[in-house]
């Protein structure tokens, strides 16, 4: 069995453009999600960069 692949169908990445609350800087957020296992549930964020600074993580609450 793959893993590699076993983990891929688990999760994904998606970027989104986004302003940074900081300094009203557009940017880009990539966050990586667990999918969800049923639709009644969110999936969750595993991962999140911001490309402005990668060690904020002020913004991941709005993706949670």
């Amino acid at each position: 069995m793959n893993s590699a692949a076993d983990n891929s169908a688990k999760e994904y990445d998606k970027s989104y453009d986004a302003i940074c609350p900081k300094d009203s800087v557009k940017t880009l957020h990539t966050v990586t999600y667990a999918r969800a296992t049923c639709s009644r549930f969110r999936e969750s964020v595993l991962w999140f960069a911001c490309q402005k600074d990668a060690c904020c993580q002020e913004c991941r609450e709005d993706y949670e």
